[in-house]
């Protein structure tokens, strides 16, 4: 934001040029780091998502690595968070740090989403790489569309899924970003997906339905706080999902990952449940 002052910064520091959406300007950024040492910082755009965003990861890490090879860049930092919990799933994380692998290896080679599933995902048939590539773009046309969920002057959502910031909007709030349709299609797409489920060993296995049930609750939830539905009985409903996949959601983080983020993640589907159940 202010190339004047990369004249003051120590020279023997490392910089980091750091984007997360697909016009991160990473030509521009090395162009005014030049005579330094550089790394390229993309993302998996899979924080603040439910099943990662694949069009803008792609975007995204293709940018940081033709730019990073174009500029020889020291380094590829492939990004990846919790925000408002972490409540991607594994898989879905791992998929966008092997694009990143693959493309810090050979910056212009398109991605091997079958072959990112054997090797990253011991997936003997191929399939649930692109399975996933598929899963990562059901809310996509709402994404285009949705931006006041996040400001009011966005007209498409950067940095998060429709389906997570709809999840973590109020009962109330932006009932008209996306049409009933879009979202109505988006839990058609995810049903689809659901039908289709890769085999996959546990816990990936469980942690994949996980996102899937997840991600069609946003969409139920979406729909409905529409008008749609929105009688007592069905805000009640969604209300005690809720409840149900904070625990699901409790039980696998309990058996993959460490105790550390696990009760502010969980916090959010409390939120989520009382916001449902108070004009039950």
């Amino acid at each position: 934001s202010h190339p004047e002052c990369v004249r003051d910064i120590p020279e023997e520091m490392i910089a980091l040029a750091w984007g997360y959406e697909g016009d991160s300007p990473f030509e521009r950024w090395c162009e005014q780091l030049a005579g330094r040492e550089v790394w390229m910082c993309p993302g998996t755009s899979s924080w603040r998502s439910l099943t990662g965003r694949t069009r803008e990861r792609g975007e995204n890490l293709a940018s940081a690595a033709r730019a990073g090879a174009a500029h020889n860049a020291a380094g590829f930092l492939v990004c990846d968070w919790g925000d408002l919990g972490h409540w991607q799933q594994w898989p879905i994380a791992a998929h966008g740090i092997a694009h990143g692998a693959a493309l810090a290896w050979n910056a212009g080679a398109a991605f091997d989403a079958r072959g990112a599933g054997v090797h990253g995902h011991n997936d003997p048939t191929g399939t649930l790489g692109p399975w996933l590539e598929a899963l990562g773009d059901a809310d996509e046309p709402l994404r285009r569309t949705c931006g006041v969920l996040s400001r009011p002057d966005l007209p498409h959502l950067r940095n998060q899924s429709a389906l997570f910031a709809d999840l973590h909007t109020p009962w109330e709030k932006h009932t008209g970003a996306g049409t009933i349709g879009d979202w109505r299609s988006a839990l058609a797409r995810l049903d689809e997906l659901g039908a289709s489920l890769p085999a996959a060993s546990s816990p990936h296995r469980d942690e994949l339905e996980l996102t899937l049930a997840m991600a069609r609750f946003a969409c139920r939830r979406a729909i409905v706080r529409r008008g749609a539905g929105a009688d007592g009985s069905e805000r009640a409903g969604l209300g005690a999902e809720a409840s149900e996949l904070g625990d699901w959601f409790r039980r696998l983080w309990l058996a993959t990952s460490r105790e550390g983020g696990l009760a502010q993640s969980c916090e959010h589907f409390a939120k989520i449940r009382t916001d449902a159940i108070r004009g039950a």
